[in-house]
């Protein structure tokens, strides 16, 4: 019964909601009750001020509106029939439980009913609102414009110090830095030649030593038996029926009469190896010079000042490689000095970093600095009444002052071979190197020879060759009949092989010494000392040595004495008057600059000078480094003496090396070795 009246009135709601939901288009036709808070259909279809859009959110809200009325309505028929239901039930407990279920069903509904509507409300009243919101119009906020940084009104840079002069000059040939007051060739130069007195000695000292050794005999040894104690059987050679002879082997030292020498030998060789002693040695300057010192101490001294050389060389190779990072963009200091005047005319961030702290320079124009940050917006337009008075002081106190790079270089008169010059130190240091580090390995060969010769000598004994018994006799002829005596061991010497005393062999297979090790050691000895004296003082020349020759047989006093001074000269001379020269000096009359300036002749990189007219005629056309010809050609010719010879033989050999590649076919080739002009040469180039 419950079931058919809550199916009944399930469909009545339906029906009633499909009645009342018919088509909105058809809203004028029906006229739909008012309901408090909403309009209904017949209101706002036509409505010309209800947007089209908003007429089914707003259908939708009425009948939502109206379905909780309607709901409302039945809720309140329920409990109204419940009511009557538990009224009408007195006496039946059954339908009393039955009516006051439904009343509390009703109830419960309702206020379900209504707590949906009021927990929507509660999150988000827009849930209820069941309109289409419209979107807002996108609002689009223009970016404000950034004006760029002017190019003209504002710069900044940082620059690195390149002090490439500097590395070559005091850090590789003169001394460490912070410089120390002998300078590093006159050290080297020193402790080579204290090398070879001291070698000198050991060499003297063990052939005093073989001399002592060959002066060993078993005439100074005696038989453990004495004379007159031979025992049956013997077959050394007796003196008539009284005889005498020895039957034992001999004892005592063969070397008793040089032992002495030997161990002052022996103690002078340990003081020039290790304990120290008093050597004499010319000095770079010419003068002799007494000094204590031991072979290992000055050893260890060049190890030290290989140790420091290497780390100079090092340093100029990271400048070299800085100078290529930066090649398009690298200052002369001219340059670097106007450059300042201007930034600081206009107040823009200028500064200057060190390559090394420990280096600064100030005035040396084989310097070069290269701009490695800052916000560089074009390039400033420098002029000559752009410079202070201060600025140019400094540059007159240098020797000399610029204005900027021409355009277009046309010709290139003086060439400032900077590259060729990094290359002919660095390969120089390295080859002294070579020859400090061969003259190390070469002590500490000459030490063990030493050594080795001592132990030899040490080996000198009686137990060890003297096998020959010595005798002596007198037959005592005249009016008495003969009489054999034994005059003892001392006075005589005879082999006991035989029947009759023999010869005395000093030196033959039976002997007290180790004769041929000891002479085969005393040759080793003078090879290594030869070797020494040779990479000292390098072999014999006979002034037509090959340039290959010359690089083997080169020793360390050619190269300090020879090849680092004219490194040094032309350092002085081709690069930094080169570099200074290269720019004219500032005239009196600053105002007329424009004029003053135009026929400038200014330091131009290898590539920005190529089809430039070069030194002599030559056209720049190539710029070459990293060709193995051109390699080798450099590693040829490095250690001629003075620039001139150094040029004459690279271009001899990159002809030749030109000539091969054009018989193997390769004539593009052939033509670039040619004119081949190393990629860190400068050039004084103007129009």
């Amino acid at each position: 019964m419950k079931k058919n009246i809550k199916c009944k009135l399930v469909f009545c709601f339906l029906l009633l909601f499909l009645f009342l939901g018919a088509n909105f288009v058809s809203a004028l036709e029906i006229n739909y009750p008012d309901l408090p808070g909403v309009d209904p259909p017949q209101d706002f279809v036509n409505d010309p001020s209800v947007a089209s859009e908003d007429i089914l959110s707003l259908y939708v809200k009425y009948l939502f509106n109206l379905a909780i009325w309607i709901a409302g309505i039945i809720t309140l028929g329920v409990l109204i029939y419940g009511g009557i239901r538990y009224l009408t039930s007195t006496g039946k407990p059954e339908s009393m439980v039955s009516a006051k279920d439904q009343i509390t069903g009703a109830f419960f509904g309702l206020l379900l009913l209504l707590s949906s509507y009021l927990v929507l409300s509660i999150l988000n009243p827009e849930l209820i609102v069941l309109k289409i919101p419209k979107p807002e119009p996108i609002k689009v906020i223009e970016r404000p414009s950034v004006p760029s940084p002017p190019s003209k009104e504002y710069q900044s840079t940082i620059n690195t110090e390149i002090p490439f002069g500097t590395i070559i000059e005091r850090g590789i040939f003169e001394g460490t830095i912070p410089w120390e007051e002998e300078k590093r060739m006159p050290r080297f130069y020193n402790n080579a030649q204290i090398t070879k007195a001291l070698a000198n000695n050991l060499k003297e000292q063990s052939e005093d030593l073989k001399s002592y050794s060959d002066q060993c005999t078993c005439r100074e040894t005696k038989p453990v038996t004495p004379c007159g104690g031979n025992k049956a059987g013997d077959t050394t050679w007796k003196c008539g029926d009284g005889g005498c002879g020895a039957t034992g082997p001999v004892t005592s030292d063969p070397c008793a009469n040089v032992r002495g020498g030997i161990q002052n030998t022996k103690d002078k060789n340990l003081e020039n190896i290790y304990l120290g002693t008093e050597v004499t040695y010319t000095n770079k300057s010419g003068d002799d010079i007494e000094i204590t010192t031991s072979l290992t101490t000055e050893q260890a001294k060049t190890e030290e000042e290989v140790r420091f050389l290497k780390e100079q060389l090092d340093r100029l190779e990271r400048v070299e490689k800085f100078m290529l990072e930066c090649y398009d963009w690298i200052d002369s200091l001219s340059d670097f000095l106007i450059k300042k005047t201007d930034f600081a005319k206009n107040k823009w961030p200028f500064r200057k970093i060190n390559f090394w702290e420990e280096i600064s320079i100030k005035g040396d124009w084989a310097t070069f600095y290269c701009p490695v940050s800052g916000t560089i917006m074009g390039e400033a337009e420098y002029t000559a009444s752009d410079i202070s008075p201060e600025t140019i002081e400094e540059l007159e106190e240098a020797g000399a002052a610029g204005i900027t790079e021409p355009e277009e270089p046309t010709a290139c008169a003086t060439g400032v071979p900077i590259g060729e010059i990094i290359d002919r130190t660095k390969r120089v240091g390295y080859k002294l190197v070579e020859r400090m580090e061969e003259l190390i390995e070469l002590d500490k060969e000459l030490i063990d020879a030493v050594d080795r010769l001592q132990v030899l000598v040490s080996q000198c004994s009686s137990q060890r060759g003297c096998e020959r018994r010595c005798t002596s006799f007198t037959c005592g002829c005249g009016s008495d009949p003969c009489i054999n005596r034994c005059q003892g061991w001392a006075s005589g010497c005879a082999d006991s092989s035989g029947p009759y005393p023999g010869e005395c062999k000093d030196r033959d297979e039976d002997t007290p010494c180790p004769y041929e090790e000891i002479d085969a050691q005393i040759e080793k000895i003078q090879e290594i000392h030869q070797r020494i004296t040779e990479a000292i003082e390098g072999k014999e020349e006979n002034g037509e040595e090959t340039p290959e020759e010359k690089i083997v047989n080169i020793g360390i006093i050619s190269i300090i004495d020879g090849v680092i001074p004219k490194i040094l000269k032309d350092l002085e001379i081709i690069i930094r008057e080169g570099m200074k020269t290269c720019i004219s000096e500032i005239p009196s009359d600053v105002s007329d600059s424009k004029e003053a300036f135009e026929d400038l002749m200014l330091l131009s990189t290898c590539e920005s000078a190529l089809k430039g007219v070069g030194p002599d005629g030559i056209i720049i056309q190539n710029c070459c480094l990293e060709q193995d010809e051109f390699q080798e050609c450099l590693r040829l010719c490095y250690l001629q003496e003075g620039n001139e010879k150094y040029k004459d033989c690279l271009q001899k050999c990159l002809e030749e090396k030109a000539e091969e590649s054009e018989a193997a076919g390769f004539k593009e080739e052939a033509e670039i070795l040619k004119t081949c002009r190393h990629k860190l040469n400068f050039y004084c180039c103007g129009g």
